[in-house]
């Protein structure tokens, strides 16, 4: 009896530095420690989630619904539930359930009653470089999307909170979590209209902050999740005036904005511009990706015929800051493999 707090303290330990996966594997296999393990609070890599699959760091888990044609030994998968008579249910009529987070933007047939000319099965799949390992294979008496709904609550149900490194939250369908998940996560990338819904399942705020346009979505960036992060990655379509209103209102130690909507090379130095209008801290940044490397050279003639010049020489500018400091404008070129544009507020 006195040995069993030190077994417990150790295998809590042990759980502490395991891959995650192994850990998902551990517990499934030996019910003793699924209590231990469900305490111990995860930490994880990489984290993915769409409506149908979770990717957690190297290993993909995802589930189909893949039809028996009879005479056939071929299993065709697809991620859609089937109605009774075989038809595809669309996507937009499935429940939302209690903890499920919605992020998706919402053909009838009928066969006269005839029954489906095929039968279906719920599949569980993994996935680890490259090769597809089937798991568990389930007779189709619930809809697909109450199955990822079980699977997840079997992940990530009653734990602490999730630490993880990099959260992904790209998919506009449904997330079928389990109520009261909590995630702490170092970077998250996510659709801008999916930031106010992917925050409700974040535990404080993000160090990295990645926003692409996926739809649309007005004033994003006044967010509290993207005002509080850090480091902004900006991937959008904004007018030039829009851009310039956006960088105004960020206070972001350093923003990297990629605008996919073609910008003049005084578009791009009135950013700047519009950056420079705020009071920002030394170490500040704000780096514009460009469409071709000859812009940045455009950009760093054009801004000396805007503002006072300290210095200069073949890929950068200073120019005079306020209350003792210099702004630096300079190419860079390691901004995802694309040219750039890079401002940075230093001491004098």
């Amino acid at each position: 009896m006195n040995d069993q707090p030190v077994l417990y303290d150790s295998l809590k330990t042990i759980l502490h530095h395991i891959d995650a996966n192994l850990r998902i594997n551990m517990s499934q296999r030996i019910s003793s420690i699924r209590a231990v393990e469900r305490a111990v609070p995860r930490k994880v890599r990489y984290l993915s989630i769409t409506d149908t699959t979770v990717e957690i760091n190297d290993v993909r888990y995802e589930l189909g619904v893949y039809r028996c044609y009879p005479n056939e030994d071929v299993l065709y998968a697809v991620e859609i539930d089937f109605d009774c008579f075989g038809f595809e249910i669309p996507d937009g009529s499935d429940s939302i359930l209690s903890g499920d987070i919605s992020v998706r933007t919402d053909t009838d047939e009928r066969r006269h009653n005839l029954p489906p000319p095929f039968n279906c099965y719920i599949q569980l799949s993994t996935m680890e470089d490259g090769e597809v390992t089937p798991l568990q294979r389930l007779a189709y008496t619930r809809k697909l999307y109450e199955a990822v709904k079980h699977f997840n609550h079997v992940l990530f149900a009653n734990r602490p909170v999730i630490q993880v490194n990099e959260l992904v939250c790209l998919d506009n369908h449904v997330y079928r979590i389990p109520v009261g998940l909590k995630i702490s996560a170092n970077k998250l990338s996510v659709g801008q209209s999916k930031i106010a819904s992917v925050s409700r399942i974040l535990e404080g705020d993000v160090n990295t902050l990645e926003v692409s346009r996926l739809e649309n979505a007005e004033n994003w960036w006044q967010h509290y999740l993207v005002q509080n992060a850090n480091e902004l990655f900006i991937h959008d379509s904004l007018s030039a005036e829009q851009s310039g209103l956006m960088l105004r209102s960020l206070g972001n130690k350093i923003i990297r904005f990629h605008n996919q909507t073609y910008l003049t090379i005084e578009n791009d130095c009135e950013l700047i511009e519009s950056w420079m209008s705020v009071k920002r801290k030394t170490g500040a940044e704000l780096c514009i990706e460009l469409r071709y490397k000859k812009n940045s050279n455009d950009v760093l003639e054009m801004i000396q015929t805007r503002m006072e010049v300290i210095r200069k020489d073949e890929r950068c500018v200073t120019i005079r800051g306020e209350n003792g400091t210099h702004i630096e404008v300079c190419e860079d070129d390691t901004m995802h493999h694309r040219w750039a544009v890079k401002v940075k507020i230093v001491e004098n």
